[in-house]
């Protein structure tokens, strides 16, 4: 050991990352949701359309699904899953629009079986999207780091987790991108190269990646050419912030089009369940409803839960920051969350829930931001943030995310939105007194556990839902099944593989189909869903199972 004037030196010691227990917990925390919500039924229709996309692959070598009803069903209409491709030239494919996060699906099937490793890569995102929160935090304050972790890990990812999809990982990416631009904004050294690697991959995986590049992109722009130095050295500045990541963009999504192409050749048929048909500004308030407040939106008193609860919850706010009542603004605070907990549990279980509900901390820690808060990076990261979610506001779907949890179109800004709450909470218990400080951060943390709970309540309920369907279809024995709607036919994705399924939403298709099964032979057929009872085809016995099973058996 070296000696000084002082005294010996001691070694570096080389000890294992702060973040590592956090991790470790967290993983433990995903498996065992996992574990308890099952593995068998998603809770999201989506999940049936990667799940059948995956099998398609494991079973054909191909991307095309095997249809073999293309003779009564020629224009591939009843196929068991909805808002896939289904060519001109007569081929189906039910997820190929991004195929890179199915190959992802595949390769962890290939790791971890086919049940639990469909769901893998989405909780490895929730993971991800957690530590790029840790990292993101150290750049404002260093104790709030592990503040920032949990809210993220146990917030609306983790119910958005237990889907299929890729929206956990991709609110991971979008926080790597949230981090380059308040890095440049802050005058520290922005990982260009690595921007571009990230925005890349991002684009492959979600749409809405593009939405996040463009905000990127213009961001960085302006705080290049807003930094100091000449015009010259500023145009530089921001050519060398924004060139490498637009390429890489564009190319990800040129490149992503032409492996569509290869892979599903031929000219796509437009799906006419797709389009709502609504007009474009009553779509934008419609979209903004369902994805920021009361999700699907199917109940009307739901919808008014979901705005009442959401006015008690920025009431809080305003109470605990503005007049720094505690006590007023706790009371606001249950209240907002007995109003969630009435709509999930009894009134709407079924509509899940938009950004606001699931993450209410998000609302009352707005009222907390202070006008000596908004320095360059502060600011860098707001415009960020509000030209992603008003890019969304103007493209996304009239019925916004439909069935899911935290707005999923939203989730690429929650790792700054969340980094940012913690900052401003902890801001408020380090001012509080001994009393105030252990009734606010039990306010924090029942803001994120409470609707993340109630997440998990109502998806389990969805998943139960979906599975009974499935079940009371299976056990009628019937050689052939019709699930009706159309679209939540792909909610029996671990049943559709090995059976011969097809998909109708109206008593005349599948009238229509019952007819062309007729002809071609076929024998007993079940119909599933709510309109079954109303099916009434000649040429056919009809027992009736249940008010949603109805089996068919040709005459003699």
């Amino acid at each position: 050991m070296p000696a000084t004037d002082t005294g010996p030196v001691a070694p570096p010691v080389i000890g294992r990352p702060r973040w590592l227990p956090h991790a470790l917990a967290l993983l433990l925390v995903l498996l065992a949701v996992t574990a308890i919500g099952g593995r068998d039924h998603g809770w999201t229709p989506d999940d049936g359309a990667y799940a059948l996309q995956v099998d398609a692959l494991d079973r054909t070598g191909g991307w095309a699904w095997p249809y073999p009803h293309a003779d009564i069903d020629p224009d591939l209409r009843h196929v068991p899953f909805t808002h896939g491709v289904v060519t001109e030239e007569g081929a189906a494919y039910p997820y190929v629009k991004l195929p890179a996060w199915i190959l992802v699906l595949r390769a962890s099937t290939w790791l971890f079986g086919d049940g639990f490793g469909l769901y893998v890569p989405s909780l490895l995102g929730v993971l991800a999207a957690a530590l790029v929160a840790w990292h993101l935090a150290r750049r404002f304050d260093p104790d709030a780091a592990p503040w920032a972790f949990w809210a993220t890990g146990v917030g609306a990812l983790l119910v958005e987790g237990t889907a299929m999809w890729a929206h956990s990982a991709a609110a991971a990416l979008a926080g790597v991108a949230a981090i380059t631009v308040i890095d440049a904004a802050g005058g520290r050294r922005a990982r260009v190269l690595r921007l571009a690697a990230v925005l890349a991959v991002l684009v492959l995986l979600r749409r809405e990646g593009l939405l996040v590049a463009a905000a990127t992109v213009a961001v960085l722009g302006v705080v290049g050419l807003g930094g100091p130095g000449g015009p010259l050295d500023r145009v530089r500045r921001a050519a060398w912030l924004t060139a490498a990541p637009t390429v890489a963009v564009v190319a990800a999504h040129l490149g992503n089009a032409r492996w569509v192409d290869r892979i599903a050749p031929g000219t796509a048929v437009a799906d006419g369940e797709f389009s709502s048909g609504v007009r474009y500004l009553e779509g934008r308030f419609s979209g903004a409803g369902n994805s920021l407040l009361y999700g699907a939106g199917e109940y009307r008193l739901g919808r008014l839960l979901a705005v009442a609860a959401i006015v008690f919850v920025a009431g809080a706010g305003f109470l605990l920051f503005r007049r720094r009542d505690v006590g007023a603004a706790t009371v606001a605070a249950v209240t907002g969350l007995a109003l969630m907990a009435l709509r999930s549990l009894v009134v709407a279980p079924f509509d899940l829930a938009g950004l606001f509900v699931a993450s209410p901390l998000l609302v009352v820690a707005a009222f907390g931001v202070r006008r000596s808060d908004l320095d360059r990076r502060v600011v860098a990261a707001g415009a960020w943030a509000a030209t992603f979610a008003g890019a969304v506001l103007l493209t996304q779907y009239p019925e916004g995310g439909a069935w899911d949890w935290g707005g999923r179109f939203f989730l690429p800004l929650l790792i700054p939105a969340v980094v940012g709450s913690v900052i401003v909470w902890r801001r408020a218990l380090a001012s509080a007194g001994p009393g105030d400080r252990r009734r606010i951060a039990s306010l924090a943390v029942a803001l994120v556990v409470v609707p993340t709970l109630l997440g998990l309540y109502a998806t389990t309920a969805l998943r139960a839902e979906f599975r009974q369907a499935t079940d009371d279809a299976v056990a009628t024995g019937a050689p052939h099944v019709i699930r009706t709607p159309r679209f939540i036919a792909r909610t029996s994705w671990s049943e559709i593989p090995d059976g011969d399924w097809m998909a109708a939403s109206t008593p005349a298709d599948v009238e229509a189909l019952l007819a062309g099964l007729r002809r071609s032979g076929a024998g007993p057929v079940a119909v599933v869903g709510s309109i079954a009872v109303e099916v009434d085809a000649p040429g056919w016995d009809r027992e009736v199972v249940s008010p949603t099973v109805v089996v068919f058996t040709p005459d003699p």
